[in-house]
This record gives C-alpha cells, sequence and structure tokens, in this order.
C-alpha cells in the first residue's frame, strides 16, 4: 500500500508549482475538516495528539504549526515520504493521494489539452463518470461515447464534489477548443456553478478566489497558445 501511494504522489509532484500550491491549500483545507479543527493551530495540536496515540516503533516527522502555516500559505509538499507518514498517522479514511492527485489538478496544470488529455482526465474519475462516458472496445481499452445521455448531464449538474466540476471544466475546454459536442455555454455555467458551490463553505472561500484566478488564466493560456499556433 505505502508503495502505491507513493507511485500516485508522483502525479502531484509532476505538477507546476503554481497547481501544486492550490492542490496543497485544498489539501490541507480537507484536512482540517477531515479532524474537525478550524484553524491551522487547532490542526498542528490534532496531529500532535495522533503522532502521541502512535506506537514507539512508527518514525513520525515534526509536525510544527509553521510549517503547517507554510502549506496553508501554498508551499507545496516536496518529500513523499513526508507526506506518506502524515497520510499513515491521520489513518486510513484519509486519502491524501487522491486529494493530491485528483485529476482536476492534471486538467488545470495542461495549457496545450488534447482529445487524448481530455480523455485521459475523464477516464480517471470515479466509475459512475467513467461507464457513462466510455465504452469498452472489443480487446478491451476505453472508447468515449459520441453522446452523453440527457439524464446523466442533469446528474451531474446535481452533483456538487470535485468529480462533477472536472466533468463541466473539461467538456468546456473541450467544446471550446476541441470542438466537443456539448454546449459551450452550458458547460461554462455549470463549472463555474460547481465552483462557488463547492467552495462556498467559510473555511473554502478564500479557495474560490485562487482557483477561479487560476483557471481564468489557464483558459487565457490555452487560447493564446492556440492563436499562436495558428499564425
Amino acid at each position: 500500500m505505502k508503495k502505491i501511494f507513493l507511485n500516485k504522489i508522483d502525479h502531484y509532484l509532476a505538477l507546476s508549482e503554481d497547481t501544486q500550491s492550490v492542490a496543497t491549500r485544498y489539501w490541507l483545507i480537507c484536512l482540517k475538516s477531515h479532524l474537525k479543527v478550524s484553524s491551522t493551530y487547532e490542526l498542528g495540536a490534532a496531529l500532535l495528539r495522533e503522532k502521541r496515540k502512535a506506537t514507539k516503533s512508527e518514525v513520525y516527522p515534526p509536525i510544527t504549526t509553521r510549517s503547517l502555516y507554510h502549506k496553508e500559505q501554498g508551499q507545496p509538499i516536496k518529500k513523499k515520504e513526508t507526506l506518506s507518514k502524515i497520510n499513515n498517522l491521520v489513518g486510513e479514511d484519509f486519502d491524501s493521494a487522491g486529494i493530491l492527485c485528483h485529476p482536476f489538478w492534471q486538467l488545470i496544470d495542461n495549457m496545450y489539452p488534447t482529445e487524448e488529455s481530455i480523455n485521459n482526465v475523464l477516464a480517471n474519475l470515479p466509475t459512475r463518470y467513467v461507464q457513462a462516458l466510455f465504452k469498452e472496445g472489443e480487446y478491451g481499452g476505453l472508447f468515449r461515447k459520441q453522446h452523453v445521455h440527457t439524464k446523466t448531464l442533469d446528474k451531474y449538474e446535481r452533483d456538487v464534489n470535485i468529480h462533477s466540476l472536472t466533468f463541466w471544466l473539461a467538456m468546456y475546454i473541450e467544446s471550446r477548443f476541441l470542438g466537443g459536442n456539448i454546449d459551450c455555454h452550458r458547460a461554462e455555467y455549470h463549472y463555474l456553478n460547481q465552483l462557488r458551490l463547492l467552495m462556498k463553505g467559510a473555511h473554502l472561500r478564500v479557495m474560490l478566489f485562487a482557483l477561479e484566478a487560476h483557471i481564468t488564466f489557464l483558459i487565457w493560456d490555452i487560447n493564446k497558445a492556440r492563436v499562436f499556433s495558428s499564425t
């Protein structure tokens, strides 16, 4: 399990520093929510309590409030082993790799999207998304369905989670820049709505502005790159 965790974290470490920073801030907020604390100071105290519960044979890195404040400001996590040990300290029901390596971060880190990169993002969403978007080929492998059922789109409109946000942003990028068959304006409305609903909590509000800015610059960069490539 540890090896799988460390291999997954490679996806996070491969992100640009700007995207790592946003992902790290989001991870810390999720960690606070999981431990039911509201401040970084309380988080440090909660992690210290968990450390004291650990057996003496387990070695965990020093956890300081100062280092947590740095992560709250977006300082990326550079050492896989440190993150692995913190994840083990918190418990198996908190998935640091699932948060830091979510396909959403790969999506917003790519200013040169292609049909293949969009499909890779969508194929790494939870199973129910994959089953609705892809069909299995005769010899295995996944192939995008030509159309997504209207009822499926309606369901994704009602969902409020990072998976649905990823889906709608991917649909927007695909429809605007790659000739996707979902209405661009509908996709834009829903990814913005998902973002605001997902980040409406007081502890997440600061992330709303960071992500809105990050995505705005991403769309601008994609557009600029495509204009330059066509001239």
